[in-house]
């Protein structure tokens, strides 16, 4: 029996769709030819490292249709792609150029993917002309907007950028509950570049929040300048050290450090001492959390950061300024943390690196929060602070000290001049540069030398003092020789019977430092040029012991 295709149910919805087709469009083949009708604005404008793989400028091709009385044959088109040295739709070299017909299968984009093979920033714009049917409204050029790519050099970078109101970094609550409870002692340290100076507080680091009574310690910008506070962590006690010493500076890197000792807070700017007071805390532990760059009262920090450490000891005023120029190696006393900072590409895609590693090896690794993590801000940016890498400590002062009088009578007076520093003080003596001393047996005298970035270096001097003797004990009644006076400051007088005599005179080391004749009763003898010290005389066999002050 011959069946009836139309009672097959996907026979019969097939046919449908082909009567529908037909009575819209008149005949089975006729169908519509789009033209296009305007262009959208490229995207894909974006910043990339010297030779990663950049991701494609994209522009969307708007179409209207052109209906079914139109004739069968498509519509062709120019298109070309420049690219520009310039901000401009003007001008440019081109990169592609070719024509083009609708209708386009289905996804009328335009796509192309630059190259970041040479660093500097390049401007891209496409224009479609020329259509050889014009019934959408379209006759002769449309230009696109203009797409910038930044291909910059991959520098690694070496400081982050907190974009002020939004970014932060959260570090370790153990440095609180575990690092610092028990103890009295604290160092902070970073280097900080403002991005601009407003009114009000501006955390750089601490844990300062809406709970006051849980602060240990809080390192901020308070409108143009720099202070530094210390708590019990309980309670409502702590301290607020504003700086007097350099003022924050919008564009500037600046060294910042708050130390505390247990008995005197200090705050110092680049190395120089700003600002002491008394303070008397223990740290207790706290649930407060630990913020770079921001707190739950929005103190929020905008700028750059740098080697930002935490100790658990107080840093002397020549440890501040020996390692603050520099990076210091991971295993150094009572360090906590240690963050160089030198993470991702400068200025490039970072979208993973998202913890702040510390260097100390206690593995106090912070974490991002809302960093955009491209471009110049709010990402890993250079350069930093400091010069990358570690470096030794500078040399102390060279201290030395000299007398006038390398060799005293008892009762006798030396003025005593130590060199090699800006500033002295001596043990016993004082302060300053010059002592006079007087001693009555040979004594010690320590001498520290102070340089302009705080380090010390001391030296001892050892002042020489022996019995001397005057003239009525030196001319006996015996002696056919008087020798006066004794001490003497650079001559002598030798007094004889009158005969010829030969008058040798040595030092202590037994060199002969004079050598003469003598026929007259009374003769003087010059030894200024010889140091002070002691003398021997000799004539014939008669020898006298005399000092040169």
């Amino acid at each position: 029996m011959k069946k009836n295709l139309l009672t097959n149910p996907k026979i019969k919805k097939s046919f449908i769709t082909i009567l529908l087709v037909t009575a819209l469009f008149g005949k089975t083949h006729a169908s519509y030819f789009w033209q296009v009708s305007s262009i959208i604005s490229f995207t894909g404008s974006a910043s990339y490292g010297q030779g990663a793989i950049a991701n494609p400028l994209v522009l969307s091709i708007q179409q209207c249709a052109g209906g079914i009385s139109q004739p069968h044959n498509s519509t062709i088109y120019n298109q070309t792609l420049y690219m520009n040295t310039l901000n401009s739709i003007v001008g440019g070299t081109v990169v592609s150029a070719n024509a083009i017909s609708t209708p386009f299968v289905f996804s009328p984009n335009y796509s192309y993917t630059p190259s970041t093979a040479t660093v500097g920033t390049l401007y891209y714009y496409y224009i479609l002309t020329a259509p050889s049917m014009t019934t959408c409204g379209f006759t002769s050029t449309l230009t696109s907007s203009i797409a910038t790519v930044v291909v910059n050099a991959v520098v690694p970078a070496e400081a982050l950028n907190i974009l002020n109101g939004s970014d932060y970094v959260t570090l370790p609550s153990a440095i609180s509950t575990s690092s610092l409870v028990g103890g009295n002692k604290i160092t902070v340290e970073a280097w900080v570049n403002p991005a601009s100076i407003s009114a009000g507080g501006h955390v750089i680091v601490g844990n300062y929040n809406n709970n006051l009574n849980q602060l240990q310690f809080l390192l901020r910008r308070d409108n143009n300048f720099y202070n530094f506070s210390v708590g019990t962590g309980v309670g409502a006690i702590y301290t607020n050290l504003g700086s007097a010493v350099g003022t924050a500076t919008a564009g500037v890197w600046q060294h910042v450090a708050g130390v505390y000792d247990g008995t005197v807070m200090s705050t110092y700017i680049n190395g120089v001492l700003s600002t002491t007071m008394a303070a008397g805390h223990i740290f207790a532990a706290t649930t407060n959390s630990i913020n770079i760059g921001t707190n739950t009262i929005n103190e929020n920090y905008g700028g750059n950061i740098d080697e930002m450490r935490i100790w658990n000891v107080a840093r002397t005023l020549c440890q501040i300024n020996t390692y603050m120029n520099c990076e210091i190696p991971s295993s150094s006393a009572g360090l906590i943390t240690n963050y160089h900072f030198n993470q991702g590409i400068a200025a490039n895609a970072n979208p993973t690196v998202t913890s702040l590693s510390d260097a100390s090896g206690n593995n106090f690794t912070g974490t991002l929060t809302a960093f955009a993590l491209t471009g110049t801000v709010s990402n890993w940016v250079a350069p930093g602070g400091v010069v990358s890498g570690f470096t030794t400590s500078l040399a102390p002062p060279s201290v030395s000290a000299t007398s006038n009088n390398t060799l005293l009578c008892a009762g006798q007076t030396a003025t005593l001049t130590a060199s090699g520093a800006p500033t002295f003080s001596w043990v016993p003596g004082g302060p300053g540069a010059s002592i006079v001393v007087s001693p009555t047996v040979t004594s010690n005298y320590t001498v520290t030398g102070t340089n302009t970035i705080g380090c010390t270096n001391s030296s001892v001097f050892t002042q020489s003092v022996q019995t001397c003797v005057g003239i009525n004990q030196i001319s006996l009644s015996s002696s056919p020789i008087n020798v006066y006076p004794n001490p003497f400051k650079n001559k002598i007088n030798i007094i004889t019977n009158g005969t010829k005599q030969v008058v040798q005179i040595f030092n202590t080391l037994g060199s002969l430092v004079f050598n003469s004749l003598i026929e007259t009763e009374k003769t003087e003898i010059d030894l200024s040029q010889q140091p002070s010290g002691v003398y021997f005389i000799r004539m014939g066999s008669i020898s006298k012991k005399i000092v040169k002050e």
